[in-house]
């Protein structure tokens, strides 16, 4: 399964071909911190606006690095939450476009969830380093506990 993911949760406008969940065939990466620099810190409105610029580019060139045209594309997942509501709104609005123009699901990812989905390869780490990780509060099957928020998008 080829899955294209879209993550602009806050000043970052990435997108990825990832197939059967184990093989990154392209991750594209646009960063904002030179155009919030001067601000000291994110700025939302300017990072939102930056996404609507890029998110069509970014989505180009991550299929283009894979050798895939969107006709390829099984699924899309889209980070919808946490993260800056006007950056959030962007690459949903972008992934609901192509899942409807190309007829095919899509899913909603937790941003935070699926970063501590990622911990689990800490075991693999362990092993080979011979040594013991300190990884605080996480279970590395994938479970953590933290408040979850009440909102939920609905596609």
């Amino acid at each position: 399964m080829h899955v294209l993911g879209i993550e602009t949760s806050c000043d970052d406008t990435c997108a990825a071909v990832v197939v059967d969940g184990t093989r990154v065939l392209s991750n594209v990466v646009s960063s904002q911190i030179d155009l919030h620099a001067a601000f000291g810190g994110v700025v939302p409105e300017i990072a939102s606006r930056r996404h609507v610029e890029l998110i069509t580019a970014i989505i180009g060139q991550a299929l283009d690095r894979a050798h895939m045209s969107i006709g390829d594309v099984d699924a899309i997942a889209v980070t919808q939450g946490p993260g800056l509501l006007g950056s959030l709104v962007v690459g949903i609005a972008a992934a609901k476009a192509i899942a409807v123009a190309i007829d095919k699901p899509i899913v909603a990812v937790d941003h935070l969830e699926s970063s501590f989905n990622q911990m689990r390869g800490i075991d693999i780490l362990r092993e080979a380093l011979g040594s013991s990780l300190d990884v605080h509060d996480i279970d590395l099957d994938g479970r953590f506990d933290l408040p979850r928020s009440d909102y939920k998008f609905v596609f």
